[in-house]
């Protein structure tokens, strides 16, 4: 990670707020840090501000990063406590990492302030005039919440663009290698819709009567869900629509003689797709689908026998290198 900080790009609003810092992070994962904690922060009406600012902040935070942990530093000026924490990125995956350290913020923030409710409530059983105070109104209304029912910022909308290699195989004696080029919208976190272009050629099919070739062209459209959570590795599964522009020949070379013709097939089927995170926002995949062909074409021979058939079930296996924003 890059050292030094990255300043909040902000007007300094509001009577309270807190000042945050930090060294050894990508600029693109402090600005990130600090957009998640603004909006942790922005839930109970304090401000996130940069350094140097006038005014008293109730609390300063600093964060020291290192390849695979955050340190946590935070100066409470209103319980005047100074507290630490260690957050370990290993079992984090690189998009959920801002997240995961701006609620670790939070939640040593509230520990701290957590004091100052207890107190509060002690004195007004005493003296109930004495609480008519700037933070009154702040720890009434807000503290009393639970931690794990506050609102969390909303998921933003996240794109892939992967690139793979699959092999096919039909039960109709086709086996074919095909590649293609992905892309992705991962709405609410967990959606996943794809669409995929791409090519194929089919292992040649030798047969008394002639060899068989067969190529074309494949387009998939895939709805599913996808796993969440801060980890290294994640699932998706779906089911997906296909349909190919096949070309079909045949030759005779002894009789030199050859025949051809074009087909759509349309394919349904069930896919399921297994991930590892090779760094902040790169992915190696592996997918298996398994499904049917509803609409097919085969060549024959002048038996009428099949020599090799576009029907019946279909397997796909694929892998694959993606990347995600």
């Amino acid at each position: 990670m890059a050292s030094g900080p990255v300043p909040l790009r902000e007007a300094c609003v509001g009577d309270r707020f807190v000042v945050l810092s930090e060294t050894g992070f990508e600029p693109e994962l402090g600005n990130e840090v600090r957009t998640d904690f603004a909006a942790e922060l922005a839930h109970r009406g304090v401000a996130l501000c940069e350094e140097g600012t006038p005014r008293a902040p109730d609390a300063v935070v600093q964060l020291a990063a290192t390849d695979s942990t955050v340190e946590i530093q935070l100066d409470d000026r209103l319980t005047h406590k100074r507290v630490a924490r260690d957050l370990s990125l290993a079992s984090i995956p690189p998009n959920g990492r801002a997240l995961a350290i701006a609620i670790a913020i939070d939640e040593l923030l509230r520990a701290s302030w957590a004091e100052l409710t207890l107190r509060r409530g002690r004195e007004e059983a005493e003296d109930e005039e004495e609480y008519e105070d700037d933070y009154d109104d702040f720890y009434r209304v807000h503290d009393s919440k639970p931690l794990s029912t506050r609102t969390k910022p909303r998921e933003r909308m996240r794109y892939r663009l992967a690139v793979d290699a699959t092999y096919l195989h039909g039960t109709r004696d086709f086996d074919a290698f095909a590649g293609g080029v992905r892309g992705a919208l991962r709405p609410w976190g967990w959606g996943w819709f794809e669409l995929g272009l791409g090519g194929f050629g089919a292992i040649p099919v030798h047969a008394s009567d002639g060899d068989v070739r067969a190529s074309g062209f494949r387009s998939t459209l895939t709805a599913g869900v996808c796993s969440r959570g801060h980890r290294a590795v994640f699932g998706c599964g779906g089911v997906r629509a296909e349909l190919d522009a096949l070309h079909l020949g045949s030759a005779h070379p002894k009789m030199a003689r050859s025949r051809s013709g074009n087909a759509a097939i349309l394919q349904a089927s069930v896919v399921g797709l297994l991930g590892v995170w090779l760094r902040r926002d790169t992915f190696l995949f592996g997918e298996l689908g398994v499904g049917a062909v509803l609409h097919g074409a085969k060549a024959t021979d002048s038996d009428g026998r099949t020599l090799m058939g576009v029907t019946g079930l279909m397997l796909s296996l694929s892998v694959g290198l993606g990347y995600e924003r």
